[in-house]
């Protein structure tokens, strides 16, 4: 179902992105890195085996850059998104020693399974963004991406949904980021929808626009749902699980 036309599923569901590793520290940043990676047929589990090779491999030799991988549910399937954020760009100054330790491994293990992939950067967008706090992990995501016409519009009328959502203290959590850099692939904007598991979907919750219209009234929230409408160009969507086994972490 679009977010453009009643964005009933952010209500009911709960997005994927690396605000679930925020910190209070002066040596992160906003910047988050997303690669796209589809397998060759058949190759998903030598793929796997590489990419785990290729992160002992890096840990062993200081590998300083968090990777939380997901598998993608809709859509082309044999694909997966390998996110790293909390980043500022001078992260990406110059290739990190890890790396060039386990070019080898990378070339010779992980790459030949490798069908295609894409890489875009984008930045998190703190205010717009409704995310709480939360014990549980975040397993299962719903990712909108959209293509604007009008910037300003749009990111108006989103400011304006997340303080609704603020106010009445929505039960669903989503992080917005803004794409920064990505080719002809990617999105201007997405929003990711956080979900526990898929049980969550199943809960009975306000819908957005009815969440909206209790803050803003019914006029006001129709007013809102206009202006976003007309800035959106065109969108889309997937939804993602977490391949936490396929996780890299710093011991750190």
């Amino acid at each position: 179902m679009k977010w453009k036309v009643s964005l009933a599923l952010a209500a009911g569901a709960c997005l994927f992105a690396s605000v679930t590793w925020a910190q209070d520290d002066s040596d992160t940043g906003n910047v988050q890195r997303v690669y796209m990676v589809s397998v060759n047929a058949g190759e998903g589990p030598a793929f796997e085996d590489g990419w785990k090779a290729y992160s002992k491999c890096y840990g062993e030799n200081g590998g300083k850059h968090a990777m939380r991988v997901w598998w993608r549910e809709t859509g082309k399937l044999g694909t997966y998104a390998f996110v790293t954020g909390d980043h500022k760009w001078a992260d990406w100054d110059g290739m990190e020693e890890a790396d060039k330790a386990c070019h080898e491994v990378f070339q010779k293990q992980f790459l030949p399974h490798v069908a295609k992939a894409t890489s875009d950067f984008s930045t998190y967008m703190a205010d717009a963004s409704h995310v709480r706090d939360s014990d549980e992990p975040f397993n299962v995501v719903h990712v909108f991406e959209f293509n604007v016409s009008d910037n300003r519009a749009f990111v108006d009328s989103v400011m304006k949904i997340t303080e609704a959502a603020k106010a009445t203290d929505w039960d669903s959590d989503y992080a917005w980021y803004s794409v920064e850099a990505g080719g002809p692939h990617a999105s201007d904007f997405y929003v990711v929808v956080l979900g526990h598991n898929f049980a969550d979907w199943d809960k009975d919750r306000v819908g957005l626009w009815d969440m909206v219209a209790k803050h803003a009234g019914k006029e006001g929230a129709e007013q809102i749902r206009s202006d976003l409408n007309k800035a959106i160009d065109d969108e889309w969507s997937d939804i993602y699980t977490h391949r936490s086994e396929m996780d890299y972490m710093p011991k750190q």
